[in-house]
């Protein structure tokens, strides 16, 4: 039996490995050992702090002292944070069957609720030094890496059918997205459905980056799902539309890439497009039909109709004529709908914005007033 044993940092990776070493009496072997040897010989450049390239390094010699230890029928504990995602694609059936796979991480509320405790117990087992200061943020992160690097697929997809049956027929559950660090289309979308009486039960997915956004607004934390967390994960496979501003598949999957394959046999929604700006530019290979993950798309224009229809091949059911969210909140309510409105987005340029204290771009309605381009978009919206 080999027990393989990884997860985020101070989770007790090292005391599990000592107490199974003392039960068992299995010889131990700590990946941060062999680290510490090669760096300290000189026979490697990497440092302690350049995690992704170590695992890149210490992987393949750590994956084949696993199978050596299968094959001479030895028994190992094997501890350390270098195991990539989807490790077990470089082990045959045979050999997998043979290991115990244990990956531990903690939620975020145990941390903010156990935060003394696991700074308490941070050098129980090994002399950790400077590093034996936690800092929280830095904790939370990475938990949040573990869960979603090494998730609980069979936990993840039986939650996720358990609330399928639950709702079969009589509940539908929509998500709606963004990108890190935007609050934009979807939000506001997600903000004009959420009081909705019709059935749909609504979450937003926000990345961590968008956290203090998010703050701004009074909405109930129990429709808010961080990126990444278990619940994102399981109602990511039991929802039955996702709402999005952008369509790329990194802001959208809440599971590494070695792992979509594992769990698309559950996905059955279906992808609403709302964009995040007007689309003016040719880039068929984002935006085809075949091979676009929008099902439909929301559009703002005629000129968008038309390229969605003739130039990406979108089936007309499948445009959606609205405005943007966003820039219908910016309209007044006691407008007159009887006038036409004209709603100029320009581009982002770096001189009509500033950086304030707190380090978060800002407009500056003073540059733009005296610019040359303010002066030529007058000529345009006031000439005959």
């Amino acid at each position: 039996m080999i027990f393989l044993i990884t997860g985020a940092t101070h989770t007790g990776k090292t005391l599990l490995a000592q107490r199974l070493l003392e039960k068992y009496h299995y010889p131990y072997l700590s990946m941060d050992h062999i680290k510490m040897g090669l760096i300290r010989s000189g026979l490697t450049t990497l440092t302690p702090y350049d995690d992704d390239e170590m695992t890149a390094f210490l992987w393949p010699v750590i994956r084949e002292i696993i199978k050596t230890a299968i094959e001479n029928g030895q028994h190992l504990i094997v501890e350390g944070c270098y195991v990539p995602a989807g490790w077990q694609r470089d082990f045959p059936e045979e050999y997998r069957r043979q290991i115990r796979f244990v990956c531990l991480y903690f939620t975020e509320s145990y941390i903010r609720s156990h935060d003394e405790a696991i700074r308490r117990y941070a050098g129980v087992i090994e002399n950790r030094g400077e590093d034996a200061d936690v800092d929280l943020d830095l904790l939370l992160k990475e938990n949040r890496y573990y869960e979603k690097k090494h998730p609980d697929l069979a936990f993840i997809r039986s939650e996720a059918r358990k609330i399928s049956e639950r709702n079969a027929g009589s509940k539908s559950i929509w998500l709606y997205y963004d990108c890190r660090g935007a609050v934009d289309n979807g939000f506001i979308q997600f903000l004009s459905d959420l009081n909705r009486k019709d059935g749909v039960e609504r979450y937003y997915v926000y990345h961590e980056s968008s956290t203090e956004l998010i703050k701004k607004y009074d909405v109930d934390k129990e429709r808010l799902l961080l990126f990444g967390e278990h619940r994102h994960q399981i109602l990511f496979l039991c929802c039955d539309k996702i709402i999005t501003a952008f369509i790329e598949d990194y802001n959208l999957i809440p599971f590494l890439k070695y792992y979509h394959g594992r769990v698309a046999d559950m996905l059955h929604h279906e992808y609403t497009y709302v964009q995040h700006g007007v689309i003016h530019a040719y880039v068929p290979w984002k935006y085809m039909w075949i091979g676009n993950e929008a099902d439909k798309v929301a559009i703002s224009s005629s000129y968008e109709y038309d390229l969605f229809r003739d130039t990406y091949n979108y089936p007309e059911n499948n445009l959606i004529l609205s405005n943007m969210p966003r820039f219908s909140k910016n309209i007044k309510k006691d407008a007159d709908i009887n006038k036409k409105y004209i709603l100029y987005a320009p581009s982002w340029r770096s001189w009509l914005v500033y950086m304030d204290d707190s380090g978060e771009w800002q407009s500056s309605r003073k540059r733009f007033e005296m610019s040359d381009f303010k002066k030529a978009l007058d000529n345009i919206f006031y000439s005959e």
